[in-house]
């Protein structure tokens, strides 16, 4: 009977040996779980960031992109407005040195008539008609004074 109760002792610490063992294994299995689990949380949470991180790369990348393309543009548009103002300003040029060559053409004819006119004045009428001019205008009546006067004697 003492043998059968040390049997049965020795049976139920093996059993609670084992039992305590399962215990051990089944808690280390669960701390080992916990810690896949808490590193699957950090690398999933590193995962994320290194998305967003990377989302943000290309929307840095896009927006650089964007405002190169813009300033080539501006510049582009500058350049053109430029080339039109220079056309412009050449075109301008022109039309003064036409403007100015016309002028100084009325002022050189207008010295012509001034200088013919003095020769012929200086001149007497027969002698004008002796060099084989035509006969002299009547003399001009005088300019008159008032701007009434000289409104209606330019035709106005």
């Amino acid at each position: 009977v003492a043998e059968t109760a040390a049997a049965a002792r020795a049976a139920e610490a093996a059993e609670a040996a084992r039992a305590e063992a399962e215990a051990a294994r089944l808690a280390e299995a669960e701390a080992a779980r916990v810690a896949l689990e808490e590193k699957a949380r950090e690398l999933e949470a590193a995962e994320l960031a290194s998305d967003e991180k990377g989302r943000l790369a290309a929307e840095a990348k896009a927006t650089y992109h964007h405002h190169a393309w813009l300033e080539r543009v501006a510049l582009s548009a500058a350049q053109e407005k430029g080339k039109e103002a220079e056309s412009a300003r050449a075109a301008a040029d022109e039309k003064a040195r036409e403007a100015a060559q016309a002028h100084a053409a009325i002022d050189d004819e207008s010295i012509e008539l001034q200088d013919e006119a003095e020769e012929a004045a200086d001149k007497p009428p027969a002698a004008a008609e002796a060099d084989g001019g035509a006969p002299l205008p009547p003399p001009l009546a005088p300019k008159p004074t008032s701007a009434l006067a000289k409104s209606i004697a330019e035709g106005w």
